[in-house]
């Protein structure tokens, strides 16, 4: 379960840039993963809401996570096919000749922090 190792750098992340702003608390976190990361979110959720908990900034943290569909362009014709299935093909064309343009990514996407002023 691969989703442990990443909810780790997500919580130390978030405590991380929440210190660099001197906040009190962060309320809420969302987290971007793309398809391509085969990350199950169920997974990654329960892991996020276990480790949370050992840092104070991070302990009552609301963490979301968005889903991002993967994005291919077709070399052949340009099309963009948005898709969920792993079928590396064209949906206009049919040609397998394609370039990832989305659905790799795992970030942190925003933050919701409180400062001592809130």
């Amino acid at each position: 379960m691969h989703e442990l190792s990443i909810a780790e750098e997500i919580v130390r992340i978030v405590a991380k840039e929440g210190a660099s702003v001197k906040a009190v608390r962060v309320s809420g976190a969302s987290v971007s993963v793309g398809r391509l990361m085969a990350v199950e979110t169920d997974n990654l959720l329960f892991c996020l809401d276990v480790l949370k908990k050992s840092d104070p900034l991070t302990e009552h943290t609301i963490f979301t996570v968005e889903e991002e569909q993967l994005q291919l362009r077709c070399k052949a014709c340009d099309h963009v096919t948005v898709t969920d299935e792993f079928l590396f093909a064209c949906e206009a064309c049919h040609s397998q000749a394609v370039d990832v343009i989305g659905g790799e990514q795992l970030e942190v996407s925003y933050l919701e922090v409180e400062s001592h002023e809130d």
